[in-house]
C-alpha cells in the first residue's frame, strides 16, 4: 500500500493557514524531543570534561519576544530559554559524568540568546545560539546546544501552503528540519512530508503530517578508494499539529520520526546498526498562562548499546 495513500481524505477549501508571527508576542512555547542516537555523542564540559551518550530528552520553556523583518517573506525571531531540563543516559564507562555537564549546558542555555530565522510559510531556516565566548572547548558546546536546539524547533518547521490556501488537497514540504541529523556534518538526502487538514472545529485545524525519506549524515567515508556516505536511513514521519487560522499559530504539535540503517550501506561499527528515533512535542502557552516548573537535569540509567540496538 502507498504509505501517503493513509492520509485522511480533504473535506474542502481551507484558507488563513498562514502565520501571523509579528501579531502576537511575545510567543511561548513548551518544547519536548526526546532523541535515541545512531551513534555515540559527546558532551563536553569547559573544564576538560566529556561523557558520551546515547539518548537524551531536551525539555525547555523558549519565549520569543521580538520579530523582525529579514528579507521578502522572513523574519529573525529573537528568543529565550527561560526554564531547561537536559536528561541523558552514558555509556556504562561514563556513568556519573553527566550531572556537571546538564547542569552546564542548562546555565548556557538560560544565560544566551537564541536567533531564528522564520518564513512567513512557517519554514525555520536557521536556529542559532549566541553570545558563548569563543575557544576550542567552548566551539564545539555552543554547536552541541544548537543541534539539540534545532531537534526541538523542528516542530515550528511546518511549512504551509501557498497563499494560505490548500485549495481542498494535501500540500507537500521538502525534507525540513524533523529530518536532520544531530551532526556537525550537516544532512545529505531527500525527503517529503505531505500534510493536509483532517478536521476544522471554529478557527482551529487539525493538520495531519505523514512523510518518508532517504537521509544521513554529512559525513563521507573512503570505501575502496571511493567516497560514499557514512551512513544512509529510511526514514518515516508520522504527526498532527492543531493551527488557530485566526490567529495564525500553532498551538500543538507532535511527531514521531525512525530512520533505519540501509543494509547496503557499509557498516562501520555496531552502533550504526541502531536506528535514529526522534519523539518531539510542542504546546504553546498563551499570554497570562503559566507553564510548570521543569524538574532537575538527570543522568538517566545506560538504556541502550550495540547489543541491545534491535530491541
Amino acid at each position: 500500500m502507498n504509505f501517503l495513500m493513509l492520509l485522511p481524505a480533504v473535506a474542502g477549501a481551507t484558507e488563513g493557514l498562514a502565520w501571523q508571527w509579528t501579531a502576537h508576542l511575545p510567543l511561548t512555547w513548551a518544547l519536548t524531543a526526546e532523541v535515541r542516537l545512531p551513534q555515540v555523542w559527546s558532551f563536553n564540559a569547559e573544564e576538560n570534561k566529556d561523557a558520551r551518550i546515547s539518548m537524551f530528552r531536551f525539555d525547555s520553556i523558549i519565549r520569543c519576544t521580538t520579530a523582525e523583518p529579514a528579507g521578502k517573506g522572513k523574519y529573525e525571531l529573537g528568543c529565550q530559554a527561560v526554564d531547561v531540563r537536559i536528561a541523558a543516559a552514558p555509556l556504562q564507562a561514563d556513568v556519573g559524568s553527566l550531572p556537571g555537564i546538564l547542569d552546564e549546558y542548562d546555565g548556557l542555555l538560560l544565560t544566551h540568546p537564541i536567533r531564528l530565522l522564520v518564513t512567513d510559510d512557517g519554514k525555520v531556516k536557521t536556529v542559532d545560539i549566541d553570545g558563548i565566548s569563543h575557544n576550542d572547548k567552548t566551539v564545539v558546546i555552543e554547536e552541541t546546544l544548537r543541534l539539540m536546539l534545532v531537534r526541538q524547533f523542528a516542530l515550528i518547521d511546518l511549512q504551509l501552503p501557498k497563499k494560505g490556501d490548500d485549495g481542498g488537497r494535501k500540500w507537500k514540504q521538502s525534507l525540513g528540519l524533523a529530518y536532520q541529523f544531530p551532526d556537525i556534518h550537516g544532512t545529505m538526502g531527500i525527503a517529503t512530508t505531505d500534510h493536509v487538514v483532517a478536521s476544522t472545529e471554529g478557527s482551529v485545524v487539525e493538520i495531519v503530517s505523514r512523510g518518508r525519506g532517504l537521509v544521513g549524515s554529512g559525513e563521507m567515508i573512503d570505501v575502496g578508494g571511493k567516497e560514499q556516505p557514512q551512513q544512509m536511513y529510511d526514514a518515516v514521519l508520522e504527526g498532527t499539529a492543531r493551527f488557530d487560522t485566526a490567529r495564525g499559530l500553532m498551538l500543538e504539535r507532535k511527531y514521531l520520526v525512525r530512520m533505519d540503517p540501509k543494509s547496503s550501506t557499509a557498516m562501520i561499527n555496531e552502533w550504526q546498526a541502531i536506528p535514529y528515533v526522534q519523539a518531539a512535542s510542542m504546546v504553546l502557552i498563551d499570554v497570562g498562562q503559566m507553564a510548570a516548573p521543569l524538574p532537575p537535569n538527570i543522568e538517566l540509567p545506560v538504556s541502550i548499546g550495540p547489543e541491545d540496538a534491535a530491541n
